[in-house]
């Protein structure tokens, strides 16, 4: 399966959305497995685990929007030069991050159910586990 790991440059802005250019020579990798222009792919990125999408934009490219929840496990600003790693995703694959991939495996049966879940529950379970990376669990006081 084709994959992309290089130095992808520096976190731009436009509006309210970070986002890293995606080189040509990735792109080009990647666009087999897109689908209307998107190309949905699981990854790593200064060392935290996402599940993103590839967006097109014109005339051609595409481009990875950051998150919040993104930025902040990972620290990125505008202008912060990045390393980013990562490999397609087929339709109704969804990658669990690291910490609910262990959970995952060590938990009997969770996998399969896993598994059984729609993509689209998959996806908004891990975009739930992301999301709670940005809000303070610990309690004040």
């Amino acid at each position: 399966m084709a994959a992309w790991s290089a130095s992808a440059g520096v976190v731009r802005v436009r509006g309210r959305n970070h986002f890293l250019d995606i080189p040509d020579a990735a792109r080009i990798e990647l666009v087999p497995f897109a689908d209307r222009g998107r190309i949905r792919v699981a990854g790593r990125l200064e060392g935290a685990d996402f599940n993103a999408t590839l967006m097109p934009v014109r005339p051609a490219g595409h481009v990875l929007y950051l998150s919040g929840g993104l930025r902040a496990a990972t620290g990125l600003s505008a202008g912060d030069s990045v390393v980013v790693d990562v490999q397609p995703e087929p339709a109704g694959q969804v990658t669990p991050p690291g910490d609910l991939a262990l959970a995952l495996h060590h938990e009997a049966g969770a996998a399969e159910q896993w598994r059984r879940l729609p993509a689209a529950e998959r996806r908004e379970l891990v975009r739930f586990a992301h999301a709670r990376d940005r809000i303070s669990t610990v309690p004040e006081g």
